[in-house]
């Protein structure tokens, strides 16, 4: 499959907080080996969490993380920064930071204007094989049926081959949450290029035949915070 181009943390936290910060006992004694434990085994399932709430929280990450949180839950050496250069030369480079890079599970984090590494503006993931899910079950790989079942309706979407490729336009007042976008793209390239299929700047709906008959499925999630 061709990838197109482009609160939990918050009892984590509290829990670093309250064992570096609480008044310890009169007689000093440090943490004990079962307090460590316990916030070693929340951290570790925190680590497995790969829930997507739009709007709400990217696994462990949720919408006030900074890259230093994200940075203490996922490890220096799973983080890295880059700059995202868009195709137009007038345009000042993002900053990113990308965790897993180069892994199915990979996260490409953007920031807001003005708040690098302090306020996210999305999260994209696109790995083949990748594991992040919403809790109705879309992630990479599902299908247009699959979106249309979730959302209780048809939805429109972009068409391909341009810069915005299958990504989604309006869910049409369904069910899927505004701030979840997806990339679509075709297992079946023939319904798109041989018959004229959805294709270019123009916007498409869901229930089209030909968008069926590309065997549309999702290739990149966006999620807004």
């Amino acid at each position: 499959m061709k990838s197109p181009t482009l609160p939990m943390l918050v009892l984590v936290t509290t829990l670093y907080s309250c064992q570096q910060t609480a008044t310890p006992p009169d007689n000093s004694a440090s943490p004990s080996a079962t307090t460590t434990g316990v916030v070693r085994e929340v951290v570790g399932k925190e680590l497995q969490n790969r829930t997507c709430v739009p709007g709400i929280q990217v696994g462990p990450i949720i919408a006030s993380s900074t890259e230093a949180d994200i940075v203490r839950i996922f490890g220096e050496k799973n983080v890295v920064r880059q700059e995202l250069r868009e195709q137009q030369e007038d345009i000042e480079p993002q900053s990113v930071s990308i965790v897993f890079e180069d892994k199915p599970d990979q996260l490409l984090i953007r920031w807001a204007t003005g708040l690098a590494y302090k306020q996210i503006a999305s999260v994209y993931i696109s790995g083949d094989g990748a594991t992040w899910r919403t809790p109705e079950g879309i992630g990479i790989g599902s299908t247009l049926d699959d979106l249309v079942r979730t959302n209780g309706r048809d939805f429109d979407f972009y068409g391909l081959e341009w810069d915005n490729s299958g990504m989604s336009s309006s869910w049409k007042g369904g069910q899927i949450n505004k701030n979840l976008i997806v990339y679509l793209v075709a297992n079946n390239p023939d319904a798109i290029f041989a018959k004229g299929g959805p294709i270019g700047d123009k916007i498409y709906s869901s229930s089209l035949p030909l968008s069926k008959e590309a065997k549309l499925e999702v290739g990149g999630i966006l999620i807004k915070f």
